[in-house]
């Protein structure tokens, strides 16, 4: 641009300096992107630990109190009582103990966990009759209060003496019966090996007596005053007792979401609004929830739901001899958008700014040339 040693330094000057504003616009604008966005990063990194640790901290909270009223529960007079009572009259009961118990102890048949229409009292009068009428009304009492989904008592054999919602597991063995692999079963066989003030905690599943719905099950053994293992009492509880512990991701926008995840990689617990059957539609990051399962805790960028790149917060959840993987994240497009947007603007004026210095030099070049030309031609024009 040689042009340019032949214009006044009065223009020149002014063209120089929008030059120069426009080039420092630029490098303004990539500072100010990379500035915001690390700000962002680290506000989102805050957020979405606090969002996991408040999680985390009331699902512990959830199963410790859970525990300790199973504990209760499992530790009374009054299920001593109904233990013992309940196996006495089982094994006085006639025939196949199980069809007997299904014929006069028949299951509502509704599929919305209503046990309200559950038979109290059979009108073939039995000792077990008589103890179920004495000992359900409580049960189903404790049941409703809690949410739980149904309630067992067990003999030392695996017996199911007693269920509050008398489902097709009703009056079942655990130990060499169709479902001795059921999670159930697992809680059963557990809680027969504890001590007092021990629970065994199962993880949420599909439970096949309860068509299919998933389920968990938290359990403990009834101990005698000496020690000695009575049976085992249990409950049922569903992803729907345990949701409102999940029920917020206030200040992590739109895409912030929180979940409790298995090791099969499907959430057990979600703040976003899904139901446990679309759970198992769901893997989460196995990178994020293997770190998780490991022990570790941290921050990661990582997949989301949907393929989409998170930024996310991971923890192990230990609830008893069953963890989880926590998981806090947010979509980075929504993350950054703040930072795109300066971006963008800073872009589009230094755009504008380079624009109009590239503008008042067109003239100045067109004169140059036509000054170039017309010279050219007088010097031709002289030889």
């Amino acid at each position: 641009m040689s042009f340019l040693n032949n214009i006044k330094i009065s223009v020149k000057l002014p063209l120089i300096m929008l030059s120069l504003s426009a080039i420092a616009l630029i490098g303004m604008g990539v500072m100010a992107y990379y500035n915001a966005k690390s700000t962002l990063d680290e506000a989102g990194r805050t957020r979405m630990q606090i969002a996991l640790q408040t999680r985390a901290a009331s699902v512990f909270t959830w199963h410790k109190n859970l525990s300790k009223e199973v504990i209760a529960q499992s530790s009374t007079p009054s299920t001593r009582r109904a233990v013992t009572e309940f196996i006495g009259a089982w094994a006085a009961l006639p025939g196949d103990k199980t069809d007997y118990l299904k014929e006069h102890f028949e299951a509502p048949t509704t599929n919305d966990g209503d046990t309200a229409g559950v038979v109290d009292f059979s009108v073939v009068q039995t000792d077990y009759s008589r103890r179920h009428r004495r000992r359900h009304p409580y049960y189903q009492t404790v049941l409703e209060r809690n949410s739980y989904t149904d309630i067992f008592l067990f003999d030392p054999e695996g017996n199911l003496i007693y269920s509050v919602a008398k489902e097709a597991d009703y009056a079942t063995n655990f130990v060499t019966g169709a479902l001795k692999d059921t999670g159930l079963a697992t809680a059963y066989q557990q809680a027969m090996t504890l001590g007092a003030n021990e629970t065994a905690f199962v993880d949420l599943a599909p439970y096949a007596p309860s068509n299919g719905d998933v389920a968990g099950f938290v359990a403990a053994p009834i101990l005698a005053v000496n020690g000695a293992v009575l049976g085992v009492y249990a409950i049922q509880i569903s992803t729907e007792s345990v949701k409102t512990v999940f029920d917020s991701d206030a200040g992590m926008g739109e895409s912030g979401i929180t979940m409790a995840v298995g090791p099969d990689y499907h959430p057990r617990l979600s703040s976003e609004d899904a139901n446990a059957d679309e759970f198992a539609t769901i893997t989460v990051d196995p990178g994020l929830v293997d770190r998780a399962m490991s022990g570790a805790s941290g921050m990661a960028y990582g997949v989301g739901q949907n393929g989409q790149d998170v930024l996310a917060a991971y923890a192990p959840l230990h609830l008893g001899d069953l963890t989880w993987a926590m998981i806090s994240e947010q979509d980075t497009d929504e993350l950054f958008a703040p930072a795109v947007l300066l971006r963008n603007a800073v872009s589009c004026r230094s755009r504008h700014s380079w624009t109009a210095s590239q503008s008042r030099l067109r003239p100045l070049s067109a004169a140059r040339s036509a000054t170039y030309w017309a010279t050219g031609g007088l010097t031709r024009s002289g030889s």
